[in-house]
C-alpha cells in the first residue's frame, strides 16, 4: 500500500495546559487499519481480530449488522442515515417480488397450468411459505400466530381484506 493512498493528515487542536496547540495527526484509511490488525502481534492486534472476527460471524449468518452503540448514541450518523436504510430495505422487498414473479413466470409456462388447480395453489403456498422462512425463519402461518395478539383490538391487525372503513360500529346487541 502507498503511504498517500492509505494516511490523510487532519489538524487537530488540543489544550495543553493552558495553551492551544495545533498539530496534524495522521489517519489510516479502513484498507490499512484492518491489513495491519491481521498483520501485528500486539494485544491490541488480538482485541481487532476477535472484534472483526464477530462482526463477520454477525453478517455470514444473518446477512447484515447493525452497529448498535453507534445507532443509540447517533453521534456517527449521518441525517439521511435512516433514509438511507429505509430505501436499502425497499429494494431489498421490490427484489423479493421479482423473484416472486419469476416463480410464477415458470410456473404460469408449464403446459398444464391451471391457476385454479388445486395442485397449483398448493404449490404457491409451498412457494411462499420457503420464501418467508429464507427471509425471517418463519412459515407465514407462524409469522401470524407471532404476530396475533387476543389482547388488541381486531387481533392486532391494522388492514385486511373486505374490512370495513372508517370506525366499526355495532349494529346489533345479544342480550
Amino acid at each position: 500500500m502507498k503511504r498517500e493512498a492509505t494516511i490523510r493528515k487532519f489538524l487537530t487542536v488540543q489544550l495543553e495546559g493552558k495553551r492551544e496547540v495545533s498539530r496534524n495527526i495522521d489517519f489510516y484509511n479502513l484498507d490499512a487499519i484492518i491489513s495491519v490488525g491481521y498483520r501485528i502481534n500486539s494485544v491490541r492486534a488480538t482485541q481487532f481480530r476477535q472484534w472483526a472476527t464477530q462482526v463477520l460471524r454477525e453478517f455470514a449468518i444473518k446477512g447484515y449488522v447493525l452497529d448498535k452503540k453507534r445507532m443509540e448514541n447517533g453521534f456517527f450518523l449521518g441525517e439521511d442515515y435512516f433514509d438511507h436504510l429505509l430505501e436499502e430495505i425497499r429494494e431489498i422487498r421490490l427484489s423479493e417480488r421479482r423473484f416472486d414473479q419469476k416463480i410464477t413466470d415458470i410456473y404460469a409456462t408449464s403446459i398444464d397450468y391451471n391457476k385454479d388447480a388445486p395442485t397449483t395453489k398448493v404449490f404457491f403456498a409451498k412457494v411462499q411459505n420457503k420464501l418467508h422462512f429464507a427471509i425471517h425463519g418463519n412459515t407465514a402461518a407462524e409469522l401470524i400466530m407471532q404476530r396475533a395478539d387476543s389482547a388488541k383490538i381486531n387481533m392486532g391487525l391494522t388492514s385486511w381484506e373486505n374490512s370495513p372503513s372508517g370506525k366499526i360500529v355495532a349494529t346489533s346487541y345479544n342480550n
